[in-house]
């Protein structure tokens, strides 16, 4: 019975012991594909963690809080989710409108819709 209470304490300390980046990792349940990319997540998890406890510590008047994007740089985040009106392309429009082109002078003066 005593084996039983001390692996239970010893769970219990562990998981109080959990990183804040571990325990954001397993909330949200994200896998990294590599030491490196993991080690810069949470770089940028400390980051931007650090940016919201200063936010929320300057006694502004709304709050910021860690949600599934804190893993994510500010340019990542925008680029990825953030759409809308990009204002006008300079892109060449690739399609053939010749054929939009029509003098009204060669339309027939009537159709027969039948």
């Amino acid at each position: 019975m005593r084996t039983i209470a001390a692996i239970i304490a010893a769970l219990a300390v562990a998981t109080a012991a959990a990183s804040p980046w571990e325990t954001y990792k397993t909330q949200f349940g994200l896998k990294f594909s590599s030491v490196e990319e993991e080690s810069m997540r949470r770089d940028v998890f400390e980051s931007n963690v650090r940016t919201i406890d200063a936010h929320n510590n300057a006694g502004k008047s709304w709050t910021m809080a860690v949600n599934s994007f804190t893993h994510l740089s500010g340019t990542e985040f925008a680029s990825t989710y953030i759409g809308g009106w990009r204002g006008p392309s300079n892109r060449v429009n690739s399609v053939d409108t010749s054929l939009l082109r029509v003098n009204a002078a060669d339309l027939p003066a009537t159709v027969n819709w039948v």
